[in-house]
């Protein structure tokens, strides 16, 4: 289905037409598959969040030393 096709059935003068029992099935499984959408992107929010919790430290700690004129000889 086309994006056009969806403004066209979301349209006030096109819902006018439908009847109150299709329309009402049509919102739920908008909603539905909204609602599925924005939980399945928790996953790959969450583990982009714990593969930050671990990563190390050196590069943003050589960073911060440089930043402070506290330039370690040697480490990258």
């Amino acid at each position: 289905m086309s994006i056009h096709a969806l403004h066209a059935i979301l349209s006030p003068e096109a819902r006018a037409h439908i009847p109150a029992s299709i329309l009402e099935k049509i919102t739920a499984a908008l909603a539905s598959s909204i609602a599925h959408t924005f939980l399945w992107s928790l996953i790959p929010a969450a583990l982009t969040l714990l593969f930050v919790f671990f990563m190390p430290n050196d590069r943003f700690a050589s960073m911060h030393a440089a930043q402070s004129g506290k330039v370690q000889v040697g480490k990258e």
